[in-house]
């Protein structure tokens, strides 16, 4: 039962994660791709490069966190 669950959980974060990967496909044809949804400031490199689906700059991501 308990690897059961697991595995649905595992599932729905996959889920999502696939779903902003989309998001970020979609952006790149728009040429918004790196860009923080935000403040409109560009998303640092280093950033897309660990999690290229990224939508917010750490700082905008941080403040959404702390809510």
């Amino acid at each position: 039962l308990q690897q059961q669950s697991m595995a649905i959980s595992t599932r729905g974060m996959v889920k999502l994660k696939l779903q902003k990967v989309v998001i970020a496909l979609k952006t790149i044809a728009t040429e918004n791709y790196g860009y923080c949804k935000q403040c409109d400031e560009g998303i640092p490199f280093k950033r897309l490069e660990i999690q290229p689906e990224a939508q917010l700059c750490l700082a905008c991501q941080s403040k959404t966190d702390q809510r």
